[in-house]
């Protein structure tokens, strides 16, 4: 009997260390799979990998290219070429990279030069020291978010994308933090190695940003890269090279996508409206060839054009405007600035001009209903408002021009200031708008919504609020300030009374700057995205529309307030709002006396006549 245990115990330990063995097999089994990158540093690409071409089959560049980008960084992510190359790298995204994985793929990926894995080393990102290539959790290397995990999007994949995620030395990951790439003062340059970087840096970010969506992070100190123009020049000054190009097909082994900004970094120029740099070095080849641009116009006497390379210039005759263009003959893609156009062409192409008739239209300066002024414009010109030429009655300050008649409102309407800039879009009549204090009845202690940012005043009390949610700021605890239920009329307009434990803020500074003194005397400040008192970094600026405020902390990158629903506080975040982080309201201790705006004035020299006067237009 104990002979035979003795032989089944025996069994079965085999049995488990076949079972390991098979196991650590299956986990290298699918890793053998792949290639190795056979690249090497510095070497430029001049021509596509045939896995490149192949993943390019059904989409050439010369497709690619005719869908147009933007001039407006603001509206790239809108632009028809984004959403195709959006579109081709998510389709064929057919693995998304584990963390954890990562660490057994970089022996592929990552190898160092001309494929010479047989040393057993993997090439650190920023500098090309050789590290691991076995896993030793992180006390040697650990694997560098090159988009940051705090700038992207909770839960998203691409924080585990193996195209971003790249393995490096860990006193080089903790160099850089989460700071920016750039190369002005305070952003971090990844050239700290002997080859340059700053392509290779500027090909990752953009593709994050298109492939990925995350266009909230993209730009600044807060972001991942200085600014559009850094970015393009990095792509310009560092070509593909031939290891870049390599790791793309290894990456497409495993994952299935490709960075499009490997294969044609030229895209990136035409993504963002710009011409491509004339022979700027690529794997296509794209960019060294040159195509005649023809520019014509639709009628000769409406205005002319002139080329220069790529460039059209139109210039319209008196009394007419630019209306846009069409592609005659050729392909190309066309970005329209005012009356300028770059033109990224792939063929011959001719581009005609199209001009149009102005619309003349009079701008009506009006007083109480009576006319001050007039002036003419054409459609579409901008004009500088003028100041108020006429007489106020006493007691009432003139505000600015609003386009619509209002009779002693207690609510602001929309107005343009003097000097300010206006956009003539038809015939139309400004009037001028006036404010005035009327005293009212009955004592104060009534929190009323702002939603005029103009009204805020130095020596005022606030307090944030949550309207939708029922909720005020409460006092600070830790790095946030406390959610606390409150009572608010009907209409959301007041609050009758603040709840006990609301914490109120006194307004100090100005406009731009202003300061939040809590109860206690102290000054609300951030750092980073934490609240504190007394800190360095106490201004704020404060907009509001559509009765939100947004108040930004002015010192510090902690971003701007926002009430979070799913842990009820007010806080500072870098996030953008949605259902989830709202944007607060700020209601201000209202004294017995309501502000009135109006455009018909009255005409009484006196306080009492001026009142009578409010009083005959329904403000009692």
């Amino acid at each position: 009997m104990r002979h035979q245990f003795k032989r089944g115990m025996s069994m079965l330990l085999v049995l488990v260390m076949v079972v390991s063995l098979l196991s650590g097999l299956t986990m290298h089994v699918h890793a053998a799979e792949y290639s190795y990158n056979q690249g090497r540093r510095g070497v430029a690409a001049t021509s596509l990998s045939a896995a490149a071409k192949n993943f390019y089959s059904n989409t050439p560049y010369e497709t690619l290219a005719s869908y147009a980008g933007s001039a407006d960084v603001n509206s790239v992510p809108s632009s028809p070429l984004y959403t195709q190359l959006q579109n081709l790298m998510a389709s064929k995204h057919s693995h998304k990279t584990g963390y954890d994985e990562t660490t057994d793929l970089y022996l592929h990926t990552d190898c160092q030069q001309g494929g010479a894995w047989e040393d057993g080393k993997i090439s650190s990102f920023y500098s090309g020291t050789p590290i691991g290539p076995d896993w030793d959790q992180g006390a040697t290397w650990n694997r560098e978010h090159t988009w940051p995990k705090s700038k992207a999007p909770d839960g998203s994949s691409e924080k585990n994308d193996i195209m971003m995620l790249r393995p490096t030395a860990k006193d080089e990951n903790g160099s850089r933090s989460n700071t920016a790439y750039g190369r002005s003062s305070g952003y971090f340059d990844p050239n700290i190695g002997s080859y340059n970087l700053h392509g290779d840096v500027a090909r990752i970010t953009l593709y994050v940003y298109t492939r990925w969506g995350n266009t909230s992070y993209m730009w600044g100190t807060s972001g991942v890269m200085e600014s559009k123009d850094v970015l393009l020049d990095w792509m310009a000054e560092d070509p593909v090279d031939t290891w870049e190009l390599s790791r793309n097909d290894v990456v497409q082994q495993i994952t299935g996508t490709r960075n499009v900004f490997v294969d044609y970094p030229e895209l990136a120029f035409l993504l963002f409206g710009e011409q491509i740099p004339a022979g700027m070095t690529t794997p296509s080849g794209n960019a060294n060839k040159t195509y005649t641009v023809t520019a014509t116009v639709n009628d000769s006497t409406m205005g002319t054009v002139t080329v220069s390379g790529s460039n059209i210039a139109a210039e319209p005759a008196e009394g007419y405007m630019v209306s846009g263009y069409e592609l005659i003959s050729g392909t190309a893609t066309v970005t329209q600035s005012g009356n300028g156009f770059v033109v990224n062409a792939t063929s011959d192409c001719t581009i005609q001009v199209n001009f149009a008739p102005r619309t003349q239209v009079t701008i009506t300066y009006a007083d109480n209903g009576q006319t001050l002024s007039t002036a003419t414009a054409y459609s579409g010109d901008v004009v500088t408002l003028p100041g108020y030429t006429g007489t106020a009655p006493e007691g009432y300050t003139f505000l600015g021009w609003s386009d619509v008649t209002v009779s002693h409102s207690d609510e602001i309407p929309t107005y343009y200031q003097t000097g300010k800039n206006y956009t003539a879009s038809g015939n139309v009549t400004l009037h001028a708008l006036f404010s005035y204090v009327a005293a009212g009845e009955g004592g104060s202690g009534i929190w009323t919504l702002v939603t005029d940012a103009s009204a805020l005043k130095a020596g005022e009390q606030i307090v944030l609020a949550e309207k939708s949610k029922g909720a005020v700021s409460g006092p600070l605890s830790g790095k946030f300030l406390t959610s606390v239920n409150a009572t608010f009329s009907a209409d959301k307009k007041t609050i009758p009374t603040l709840p006990s434990g609301a914490e109120t803020f006194t307004l100090g500074g100005s406009a731009g700057a202003w300061t939040l003194t809590a109860t206690n005397g102290k000054l609300l400040g951030a750092t980073s995205k934490d609240l504190s008192h007394n800190s360095s970094n106490t201004k704020w600026s404060i907009s509001i529309a559509n009765s939100n405020a947004t108040i930004t902390s002015v010192d510090s990158t902690a971003g701007s307030f926002r009430y979070n629903v799913n842990s009820p506080r007010f806080k500072t975040y870098t996030s953008s709002v949605s259902s989830t982080m709202l944007l607060p309201q700020i209601y201000m201790l209202s004294a017995s006396e309501t502000t009135y705006y109006t455009t018909a004035s009255c005409t009484g020299r006196d306080l009492h006549r001026f009142l009578l006067c409010a009083r005959r237009h329904g403000k009692d």
